[in-house]
């Protein structure tokens, strides 16, 4: 299994990453964005060990531009430390609360707001034109 944590991983859902809230371990898991909260491109790939051991003697030959750059890293180890020192997932989680609450009466108040899902502060609004044939915008 390979979980795409790219914009969800890091905090955004409450938890370090969004596979956490099902305690779900893949074999492969992606991420960037939130892996140096975007000041410096970085992306990684975390993998189990078995899959590891078979780039014990084998190249990956990927050629990337910023393939384990050491500025790259140097931001994410940072960026980690202040997840950690701030709270910043559990604030996450708080605010994630509130959000989902608000969204609530967005979609009460409003009859172009169809469905509202998110968690902890990764969510989205479904905009439509009508709530009996639930009709997005956009679509003809």
């Amino acid at each position: 299994m390979i979980a795409d944590e790219v914009m969800s991983g890091f905090g955004r859902t409450g938890k370090w990453f969004a596979v956490d809230h099902w305690n779900v371990v893949p074999d492969l898991i992606c991420m960037a964005k939130g892996l140096t909260s975007s000041y410096i491109p970085l992306g990684a790939v975390g993998m189990r060990r078995h899959i590891a051991k078979h780039f014990d003697d084998k190249v990956f030959y990927g050629g990337l531009t910023y393939n384990s750059h050491p500025m790259g890293c140097a931001t994410a180890l940072a960026t980690i430390r202040v997840y950690e020192e701030d709270n910043l997932i559990e604030n996450s989680r708080k605010m994630g609360a509130i959000m989902k609450t608000l969204g609530a009466e967005m979609q009460a108040k409003h009859r172009s707001v169809g469905a509202v899902r998110s968690i902890g502060l990764f969510g989205i609004f479904e905009l439509i034109r009508d709530r009996k044939t639930r009709q997005a915008y956009g679509s003809v």
